[in-house]
């Protein structure tokens, strides 16, 4: 494998020089004066115009004729570090701000696919046994949508990209992040760089460093390749307190996915409950099912009278939680004992506020399916847990 910079520009050759082709991709026809293989990246300094860096060489490197004609090829991947994209607490600068652009935040997949490819594409990320998948991405899953308030422009946005499945060379950025974990609302990050994508926080734990196996899938073929992720050099914290951070945050997780399910299925009832008193109409003539509807509704609603610290409903607890996970996330130190402390307070809260959920259920809610059952009125659902949206509520067990 050969590099060679000319007065038009860049170029590679597999076969020791006999031939060569351009190597350009986004880099403008420039005078090519120095190269320099960094790692797994190529460097090209161009008369008078800029630094140009081709960022992971692994697809080039492992490159031959045969890699087109097969069905699916998973090149193997250059090692990841472990880097926090963008720790920024100010305000991000203008879009006109000349800044270059930083290589992709993760682990680089680089993937081919032959001509007759028939989707679904997946890409699953499994743990050093090779068993238990930390991450799965398809091609035809629908791109993430959390539920965030978005204060800027669209532009600072971009969607979230699943596996290609389309003929031809691909690459797939995995961001060595565990799942988002679920969580009654999201908040947009002031770290964002115009033109990338601005993170939506929680994000969900960073994986170890360590041992992973990236596994391709399509067209009934599946190939597996190992992926090595190394901790940032520039960090020193102990493998010790890297496994009490993930394990935190997992505690963190779990927590919110819980305050998450509680806020969902409340939701849930209360649009059923508006949608109930519409069709009841008069309220002289069904004055009974009125106030039990009225009086559940008033239940559901979030407390505005408690501080964080002491509200026990889930849509604070979440929002609390989900504070202290992207707290945790900021920084690759252990817990401290602020940050369990404010876990401590909030788990506790959620078990009251389950409790109470649990008490409304068996008490006022299944009294009210009992009087909607009596006048041959829809009875009030809860979704299951594996079936919940918090924008729309879906068919879930029926109460007793």
């Amino acid at each position: 494998l050969l590099y060679a910079g000319t007065d038009a520009g860049a170029f590679v050759s597999f076969d020791d020089g006999d031939h060569w082709q351009p190597l350009q991709m986004n880099l403008p026809t420039a005078w090519v004066r120095d190269l320099l293989v960094h790692g797994d990246d190529l460097i090209a300094a161009t008369q008078g115009r800029a630094i140009w860096v081709l960022d992971d060489l692994s697809p080039l490197r492992q490159w031959n004729a045969n890699i087109a004609s097969q069905p699916l090829h998973l090149f193997k991947p250059a090692d990841a570090l472990r880097v926090h994209a963008n720790n920024n607490k100010d305000t991000p600068l203008p879009p006109e701000t000349p800044l270059g652009k930083n290589p992709p935040n993760g682990a680089i997949i680089d993937y081919s696919l032959g001509t007759r490819t028939r989707g679904p594409v997946t890409i699953d990320i499994l743990d050093a046994s090779g068993k238990v998948v930390i991450r799965h991405f398809s091609s035809d899953a629908q791109p993430e949508d959390p539920r965030a308030e978005r204060y800027f422009d669209a532009d600072w946005l971009q969607p979230e990209k699943m596996p290609a499945a389309t003929p031809g060379l691909h690459r797939f950025v995995w961001n060595l992040r565990h799942a988002r974990p679920r969580a009654a609302s999201y908040d947009y990050s002031i770290a964002a760089v115009f033109g990338e994508d601005t993170p939506t926080s929680p994000q969900g734990a960073f994986v170890l460093p360590g041992q992973y196996t990236v596994v391709l899938k399509a067209n009934g073929h599946e190939q597996r390749q190992p992926l090595t992720v190394k901790m940032d050099p520039r960090v020193h914290t102990s493998e010790a307190d890297l496994q009490a951070a993930l394990a935190f945050s997992q505690e963190v997780g779990d927590a919110l996915d819980k305050a998450y399910v509680g806020y969902a299925q409340q939701k849930a009832v209360a649009k059923q409950l508006g949608t109930l008193s519409d069709q009841l109409g008069d309220k002289s003539a069904n004055k009974s099912l009125h106030d039990e509807i009225s009086a559940l509704q008033t239940k559901l609603q979030p407390s505005q009278k408690e501080t964080l610290d002491q509200a026990s409903d889930f849509t604070a607890i979440s929002g609390q939680l989900a504070a202290l996970e992207s707290d945790a996330e900021s920084a690759d130190t252990a817990p401290t004992p602020a940050q369990q402390q404010v876990l401590a307070s909030a788990s506790d809260r959620l078990e009251a506020a389950w409790r109470q959920w649990r008490t409304l259920q068996s008490g006022e809610l299944a009294k009210l399916n009992a009087d909607l059952k009596s006048v041959g009125m829809k009875r009030v659902n809860i979704p299951p847990k594996d079936k919940l949206d918090a924008g729309e509520p879906d068919p879930g067990k029926d109460l007793p």
